[in-house]
């Protein structure tokens, strides 16, 4: 389980007693997340005003954490209040 801080580009992970674990600088703003067979999927932008968004992974199982955006998303995907 993780928690995502979207303007300081964080994951912060949770153990499931709700401790704190490690926390991972990811390369964009997080925007959504879900967790896929050991790797985080996020939503991501480097910048909210635009329609650039990306289908970012994470694997936070190898000793540094391997990020790669799997697919451009062209459209504002999340809602806006």
């Amino acid at each position: 389980m993780s928690l995502a801080e979207w303007y300081s580009k964080k994951l912060i992970e949770l153990a499931d007693d709700g401790r704190r674990g490690e926390i991972i600088t990811v390369p964009h703003q997080i925007c959504g997340q879900a967790h896929v067979e050991g790797c985080i999927c996020l939503l991501t932008t480097d910048d909210e005003t635009t329609s650039d968004y990306w289908l970012t992974r994470v694997d936070a199982t190898t000793a540094v954490p391997e990020f790669e955006d799997l697919a451009r998303i062209p459209f504002a995907a999340r809602a806006r209040f």
